[in-house]
């Protein structure tokens, strides 16, 4: 009889009661009594275990039957150690709804989750058609045809996936089932996630080597890329029969140097469409970025390789090829190519032996089977194809080179090269066309079995094929892992110059600059002659990128633009590249309305902004002229000095009227100056006059800048200068005019005094003591004209300007002083009688 309670087994020989309340489902265990072994923990919550389908890392997966439902299930034992955390149950339970929602071909179903005796599980699907894996055992390669169908279907159920949010994070073989012999599932969908997070908290990477993803390994953010580089990891490996990087150490410096390199397919299944091999090697790419950018992409360009490999059947070829990460067992590439050389020239004068001996004997003749009459002209016709490439002669030595590699009469390497040289001199005549045909024919009709050719060469030349036929966005995906010290490093330029020719410009340039960085050495030395080409290349760039740096200026900088714009006809005079011409050729055509649109908006605004900032400061000085006039009529003429100065104006004639009116206020200050230096030093005994016409007996004692002083019977009073009228100011400084004072002083003082009587509404008086000073000092001639806002005499011109007869009290913009109804816009001062 069977214990009810669980944990109590009964042995089926002896029947002694053992507990198994530590053990695993579906353990074996011994009987503490007999010693006879037997299966314990066989029911498992509502399910019968019936056989373990397999055990990893994350736990076991039992073969097991749904007792409620009564169909077989999948049941996926999580290890007891993730069981124990609270956190992990959390998690555990919120992806397993999410994943229960994937409906996909193929994804593995999850059909519920759960919690039994402390151990947490997952139901699944049964898929019993074995895993991607085991059609990897002991190194067997998986069919060309089937891997592909494999990644198509697996980067659609990832697709699936991420459209909820999630990513997989432990792509590999063993993850990847069968539910028959063509349909692939991938299972474990968000389990990776949790054990990640748990490894991470414990200080561990949690992955696989082999299939993990660089960025995982530096501690980066992983996102659909990461799953993306572990898928085409797996394919690598099932295709080649080994994966694309292998290390025996765990150290995870070593791991992330060694997935630095890049690993190309075609050196480890040279078999392999170009087409498949250059969707892995992207995918494979070490910087997320360089891979694709979205599974519908990646499924594309399989779907395309797919293609390419239907339309393609035929024998295999196996050539040995050095494996990435292999000691050197083989000869070498430079030692491969040396023995070639020699092989060849041996039939070369062999051949030539035989040609003489028919001659001598009348039997010589061309098309002799099984011969082919050598063309000692053959090399140097090659050689001075590349001296037509450098000296810019781009379509004869394209004809020369096509001529070359279809006549065939250059060994190889060599003939292939001419075929390398036709699509690289095409290219640089701007005919990609011709370009890509080149390339891809080759690519079709090279042989890695030839004489002086090797699996490196043959990859190569494949690559050139890749570079000819991919998009243009795909440009950095085709170049990862080129030798730059080789005669790899041509491919640069060659992508370049696909670049160049599909009108990405920009990204050409940068491709140019990394083969001016390449140094090829040895026997890859000539390969350095080329350089020479990439500077007409970068001048041509930099002049266009002038022009159009300059057009991208309309909206913000319209002048720069226009002179851009005007700078094209000059370029296309000068620029060597057709494709550069008729690029500016159309920025030229769509950029003339623009700009001049833009540059007449800009001089609209510009006027006015320059009317509006007249007005304002026009208002501002005439507002400080108003100012001017009160401290004036009080004498602050220090005060109106600094007011000058102090006005923030920044135009033209704004600046040179405020330099004007601070010249004459300056003449102010120094005549009040001068006034109050002569009556400190002589005094002044002339009655003084209020300007409220009361007199001041007495005469002046002392003065300051505010005050003076006034002697009265018993003493003195002071008097503020506000308070003393024009004329009696006018007075005492004509009481320091003298007749004995030198001319020029005397010219000096008088000037000052006429201008303080403009100032202060003496007009007459004014112009007589300007006019007088004039007559004394020529150089008031000149300053006189000035002042009044009037053309300087001439040299031979005697007479004084004359002055526009008076109108009324107007001071506003030559002497200053705003009449009585409002600013005026000139001087009107009243004639002297004559």
């Amino acid at each position: 009889m069977e214990p009810i309670d669980p944990n109590i087994a009964t042995c089926p020989s002896c029947g002694t009661l053992i507990d198994v309340s530590e053990e695993e489902p579906f353990a074996l265990v011994n009987c503490s009594s007999c010693g006879a072994r037997m299966r314990v923990q066989q029911a498992f919550a509502n399910f019968e275990l019936q056989a373990m389908l397999g055990e990893g890392g994350q736990g076991r997966v039992f073969l097991a039957v749904d007792r409620t439902l009564n169909r077989p299930v999948a049941i996926k034992v999580m290890r007891r150690e993730y069981s124990a955390d609270p956190e992990f149950i959390r998690r555990f339970e919120s992806e397993a709804r999410i994943t229960a929602s994937l409906s996909n071909p193929h994804i593995v179903k999850v059909f519920s989750s759960g919690e039994y005796r402390g151990l947490v599980y997952l139901v699944m699907e049964v898929v019993d058609h074995g895993s991607l894996e085991s059609r990897m055992a002991d190194g067997q390669k998986v069919p060309v045809e089937q891997a592909i169908d494999v990644g198509i279907q697996i980067a659609t159920g990832l697709k699936a996936g991420l459209e909820l949010g999630l990513i997989h994070r432990d792509i590999k073989p063993g993850n990847i089932l069968f539910s028959d012999e063509h349909t692939a599932k991938i299972v474990d969908f968000g389990l990776a996630v949790l054990v990640e997070k748990q490894a991470e908290e414990q200080g561990e990477v949690w992955a696989t080597p082999y299939y993990v993803a660089p960025e995982k390994l530096d501690g980066q953010p992983e996102d659909f890329r990461s799953d993306m580089y572990s898928l085409a990891a797996t394919l690598f490996h099932a295709i080649a029969g080994r994966p694309p990087f292998i290390s025996e150490s765990n150290s995870m410096a070593e791991l992330r140097r060694i997935k630095s390199a890049p690993v190309h397919l075609l050196n480890f299944a040279p078999h392999v469409p170009i087409p498949l091999a250059y969707v892995i090697d992207q995918a494979l790419s070490f910087r997320p970025d360089d891979r694709f950018a979205s599974y519908d992409e990646f499924i594309a360009k399989l779907e395309y390789a797919r293609a390419a490999a239907r339309a393609r059947p035929g024998k295999i070829r196996r050539p040995r090829v050095r494996k990435m990460g292999d000691p050197d067992r083989g000869w070498s590439w430079v030692t491969a190519a040396t023995v070639a050389i020699v092989v060849a020239m041996g039939i070369y004068l062999w051949v030539t032996r035989e040609v003489g001996e028919e001659k001598k004997t009348g039997n010589a003749g061309p098309g002799t089977p099984g011969q082919v009459e050598p063309d000692v002209s053959a090399g140097v016709r090659f050689d001075g194809a590349r001296k037509q490439l450098v000296d810019g002669k781009f379509a004869a030595a394209a004809k020369t080179f096509r001529g070359l590699y279809e006549e065939s009469r250059l060994p190889e390497p060599k003939n292939s090269w001419a075929a390398v040289h036709q699509g690289f001199a095409e290219y640089l005549a701007e005919r990609p066309g011709p370009a890509r045909t080149a390339f891809e024919d080759l690519a079709g009709r090279i042989s890695p079995t030839a004489i002086g050719m090797d699996a490196q060469f043959v990859a190569f030349l494949r690559r050139l094929a890749v570079i000819a036929a991919s998009e243009p966005k795909d440009a950095a995906g085709t170049l990862a892992g080129v030798d730059a010290t080789s005669y790899e490093s041509l491919a640069y330029f060659i992508a370049a110059l696909k670049q160049w020719n599909t009108g990405n410009f920009d990204e050409a340039v940068g491709l140019l600059k990394q083969f001016q960085q390449a140094v090829p050495t040895g026997d890859s030395a000539w390969v350095g002659d080329y350089r020479t080409l990439v500077g007409r290349f970068l001048d041509d760039h930099g002049s266009y990128r002038e022009i159009a740096a300059g057009l991208e200026k309309v909206n913000t900088e319209p002048e720069t633009a226009a002179a851009a714009l005007n700078r094209i006809a000059d370029a296309k005079g000068r620029l060597r590249s057709r494709r550069l011409i008729e690029r500016l050729e159309a920025l030229e055509a769509e950029s003339a309305e623009k700009v001049k649109a833009a540059v007449a908006a800009v001089k609209g605004a510009r006027m006015k902004k320059q009317a509006e900032a007249e007005e304002r400061e026009e208002k501002l000085l005439t507002e400080t002229k108003y100012q001017l006039k009160t401290l004036c009529e009080n004498y602050r003429f220090t005060e109106a000095a600094a007011l000058v100065r102090g006005v923030n104006v920044s135009l033209e004639k704004p600046v040179s009227e405020r330099t004007l009116l601070a010249r004459r206020v300056d003449l102010l200050v120094e005549f009040k100056q001068q006034l109050i230096k002569d009556l400190n030093t002589s005094g002044c005994t002339l009655p003084l006059v209020r300007k409220n016409a009361q007199k001041l007996i007495g005469g002046v004692a002392r003065a300051g800048d505010l005050q003076i002083d006034v002697r009265v019977p018993f003493g003195s009073t002071p008097i503020a200068w506000s308070d003393l009228s024009p004329q009696s100011v006018l007075q005492m400084s004509r009481f320091y005019m003298p007749p004995t004072l030198p001319p020029e002083m005397l010219a000096d003082r008088k000037w000052r005094a006429g201008v303080f009587c403009l100032f202060t509404q003496l007009f007459n008086e004014g112009q007589i003591l300007m006019e007088e000073a004039a007559a004394q000092k020529p150089e008031y001639q000149n300053e006189r004209a000035i002042f009044f806002g009037q053309p300087a005499p001439a040299a031979d011109d005697a007479a004084p300007p004359e002055v526009p007869p008076a109108t009324g009290l107007e001071m506003a913009d030559q002497p200053l002083n705003p009449s009585r109804n409002g600013p005026a816009s000139g001087i009107t001062v009243r004639p002297v009688p004559r």
